[in-house]
């Protein structure tokens, strides 16, 4: 299998133009993508154990609900990718769930540390107004740190399942991609939805995961070589042709 870990910039901007092609063309499915990350976000933090769990499931269902139609041209066979799948979904989502505790525990102490300070300044500003672009840039950067590190990975286990690769050859891929700083950079129109959601104070986790899901799908795209399939009313037209 040709893989292409030596991704150039025009490669990056090639996965968005992709995406947004796709989308654009698959009303249906973006429609479908839109909900399921509407009904991600409505589970409240309250109940973060669910909520860790269904991020995890809202990425791997993006995934395949992608993979399908923009390898077949169609969703007939969602079902059948799902339960090849299973295992690594399953697996995703129970080890989410397990080890988001330690980052929520670390992010509530931070977050309460802020407050205090905030309150010891007589700061009554709120969390948007109070940012300036130290902070937007610092959020920005680590929101993309959070892309490459954890999204990315999450998808490439799903792709290296579908295509037989074993896990040494994963990690290779995602090392090369860890230490290329174009990753990096390329996922930072993701990471704008993580300052946005704190300026505007609304709960835009579900749309930056989806979004960098769907982005590191279009360049496992590029790094695989899969190709799109060809559409099916063209594919109809070529047999009519043919009698």
């Amino acid at each position: 299998m040709q893989v292409n870990t030596d991704l150039t910039k025009q490669d990056y901007m090639n996965a968005y133009k992709e995406l947004v092609t796709f989308l654009c063309h698959q009303p249906v499915i973006a429609g479908g993508l839109a909900l399921l990350c509407i009904g991600v976000s409505v589970v409240p933090f309250a109940a973060f154990p669910l909520k860790m769990a269904a991020f995890a499931l809202l990425i791997c269902l993006s995934v395949a609900v992608v993979t399908t139609q923009y390898r077949t041209g169609s969703l007939k066979g969602l079902l059948k990718e799902l339960a090849f799948q299973q295992k690594i979904i399953l697996s995703v989502m129970l080890g989410v769930t397990i080890l988001s505790w330690a980052g929520y525990a670390a992010a509530g102490i931070v977050l309460e540390f802020e407050v205090i300070q905030l309150a010891s300044a007589g700061d009554t500003t709120s969390a948007g107004e109070s940012m300036n672009g130290v902070a937007v840039g610092g959020i920005i950067m680590a929101a993309s740190a959070i892309c490459v590190s954890q999204i990315l990975p999450l998808v490439l286990t799903y792709f290296c399942h579908g295509l037989g690769l074993s896990r040494q050859q994963g990690e290779q891929i995602w090392q090369r991609l860890l230490l290329n700083h174009k990753s990096f950079l390329a996922f930072m129109p993701v990471a704008q939805f993580v300052p946005a959601g704190i300026f505007f104070n609304i709960d835009c986790s579900a749309p930056f995961l989806l979004a960098g899901a769907l982005y590191s799908t279009f360049i496992f795209f590029i790094i695989f070589n899969i190709q799109p399939s060809a559409p099916q009313r063209s594919q109809a037209l070529d047999l009519v042709g043919q009698h």
